[in-house]
């Protein structure tokens, strides 16, 4: 099991740097918070690899992917909201069942 010290040391450069993001955020709190937590994951995930692909220490790493994977994640939000998945998929349940008449 992993030592949850070291995960929080490994996570908090990305909460910190997605929290200075927020301060900026023009969003609702509700998804302002959300925005954090979706920041804080990206750092998690991706500040190792790009620490070792950068040769940069991981706190810097994750403190920088924290602050622009706030706006990764919320521009990613914004494309969701305008893919019309509903019609995509009423469009595909037509072509597989056509109605019967």
């Amino acid at each position: 099991m992993p030592d949850l010290h070291q995960e929080i040391t490994k996570a908090a450069p990305g909460f910190i740097g997605a929290l200075i993001a927020a301060l900026w955020s023009k969003e609702a709190p509700a998804r302002s918070a959300c925005l954090v937590l979706a920041g804080t994951a990206t750092a998690y995930f991706v500040g190792e690899w790009l620490s070792t692909l950068l040769g940069v220490p991981g706190t810097i790493a994750g403190f920088f992917v924290g602050v622009y994977g706030i706006a990764i994640v919320n521009k990613g939000f914004e494309v969701l909201q305008t893919f019309p998945i509903g019609q995509i998929l009423s469009d595909w349940a037509k072509s597989k069942f056509p109605p019967k008449g």
